[in-house]
């Protein structure tokens, strides 16, 4: 179960970074003012998830992993599944070209 979920974590996690992270930059290597924000809740969603995530291999044992997991209503997966929706209507920003990166015409 951990290395399943953690999967499709690690999978979230690169398109909430392809998609939403540019939105709290100027450019790849600038930050808005604003990135603070998403820093903390990245970091937030990260540290709850992996303690989610791993509780089943701490636990090693499938019915006391599915217990735990449905005494906290699957909340993590839930919240990861109306992500992964809300992630599908987000377009991923185009990369800007700059003049050196051009093909050029003859």
């Amino acid at each position: 179960m951990t290395f399943f979920t953690g999967a499709v974590f690690t999978t979230l996690a690169r398109n909430l970074r392809q998609k939403i992270r540019p939105m709290f930059m100027i450019d790849d290597k600038t930050p808005k003012g604003t990135k603070p924000i998403y820093d903390f809740f990245s970091w937030v969603f990260t540290f709850l998830s992996l303690q989610y995530v791993v509780s089943s291999f701490v636990l090693l044992d499938w019915h006391d992993s599915i217990e735990l997991y449905t005494s906290l209503y699957f909340i993590v997966v839930v919240v990861a599944a109306v992500m992964w929706i809300g992630l599908s209507f987000v377009r991923a920003p185009r990369k800007k070209t700059t003049e050196a990166e051009k093909p050029k015409t003859t």
